[in-house]
């Protein structure tokens, strides 16, 4: 029943996007909207967790290994904290990968992170923020103050000797 209702809305839409005319005024609308503020856009942040205990859940420092990982829109505040089922030893999938597809997140919070994760999340276009934050709540809070990471944090640093 659903998909019937659907399907007419979907046939409009197909029709307005087929004015030639106003092709090249919504290409430009949609550049412009992406210079606003992040907030009107809405970001989806993955925050790895130690824990489950909502807003209080303690950071996880270590990106790949956090048990739980927190989803926050900004757009619509909503908060989804779900376990972590990352599987590392996957032949076919990155840890990247598998977060991309579990979570959607358009931006990653990271306190320790690898230089390859760094690597493939900017590859997908993804952003990598750090700040000094060890409660979930903080980090939601302070959004605006995270800073753009785009270091590793040293785990694969060759010493010299």
């Amino acid at each position: 029943m659903i998909t019937e209702e659907a399907e007419p809305h979907h046939e409009q839409e197909e029709k307005e996007g087929n004015q030639e005319t106003t092709a090249e005024e919504t290409d430009e609308k949609i550049i412009n909207s992406e210079e606003n503020t992040e907030e009107a856009s809405g970001d989806r942040i993955f925050i790895p967790l130690l824990e489950n205990q909502g807003l209080e859940s303690k950071i996880s420092s270590h990106f790949g290994h956090a048990p739980f990982f927190a989803i926050y829109d900004t757009k619509t505040k909503k908060l989804d904290i779900k376990e972590n089922v990352i599987d590392h030893t996957d032949q076919i999938k990155t840890p990247v990968d598998q977060v991309m597809e579990t979570a959607n997140p358009t931006v990653v919070f990271a306190i320790g992170i690898g230089a390859r994760a760094i690597q493939l999340f900017n590859e997908k276009g993804i952003e990598i923020k750090t700040g000094n934050y060890n409660i979930l709540k903080e980090v939601i809070d302070n959004l605006d103050k995270l800073t753009l990471q785009g270091e590793s944090c040293h785990h694969e640093e060759h010493h010299h000797h």
